[in-house]
């Protein structure tokens, strides 16, 4: 290869500059899955308010699996995603969205415009004006981001070192434990970690 090219041991195939490119975007918000979107909180309140709704939603589940982790495309992303659906894992997004909707500041013209809702659909656009976000209930799909977009003559040389560097997890099991809380300090800070929730333990 060229001198002074260097190629990132634990993703063979992709050179260091490619790595750092296409993973760009999802290391500002750190390796997650998202449950509730971001959101402003409401006036008046404070992360104290959400930590503790957050304690109270998490007391109500126990930690439940995502049988099989898969890698898979979401337009020109990667992530790994459940390779089916996940009742549970639905049903507490769902509940999610509902139970923190009173906490969030409602969404400005310009928030809304962020979102170029005459590119959604139906649905998403009501999911938007409703709960602050388009990909929520019937539209949430679980998956935890590992590119930005990557351009259509890099993907398979992309999926290949995704595969090395992943493959122990493809095919596994994920356990769901608890929820965390992240900040973003400062817009287009990187988002850091609050605090952990755990879901509650289940009874002997």
């Amino acid at each position: 290869r060229p001198r002074g090219v260097e190629r990132h041991e634990c993703c063979a195939g992709l050179e260091r500059a490619e790595i750092a490119f296409m993973t760009a975007a999802p290391r500002r918000y750190g390796f997650h899955g998202t449950i509730v979107a971001p959101f402003q909180l409401a006036p008046g309140l404070d992360a104290s308010a959400i930590e503790a709704s957050l304690d109270g939603f998490c007391a109500q589940y126990e930690a439940f699996d995502i049988p099989e982790l898969a890698l898979g495309r979401i337009g020109r992303f990667f992530a790994l995603v459940p390779s089916s659906p996940v009742d549970a894992l639905n049903a507490m997004e769902s509940a999610a969205v509902e139970h923190f909707h009173p906490l969030m500041a409602p969404l400005s013209e310009i928030d809304i415009a962020r979102r170029d809702p005459d590119q959604l659909t139906a649905r998403q656009r009501k999911n938007l004006l409703q709960w602050g976000y388009p990909y929520v209930r019937e539209e949430f799909r679980f998956h935890m981001t590992l590119t930005g977009p990557v351009e259509p003559e890099k993907q398979e040389r992309a999926e290949t070192a995704i595969r090395n560097h992943f493959g122990p997890r493809i095919g596994e099991a994920l356990t769901v434990g608890g929820l965390a809380l992240f900040a973003e300090n400062e817009p287009g800070a990187p988002f850091t970690v609050r605090s952990l929730h755990r879901f509650r333990q289940p009874i002997p």
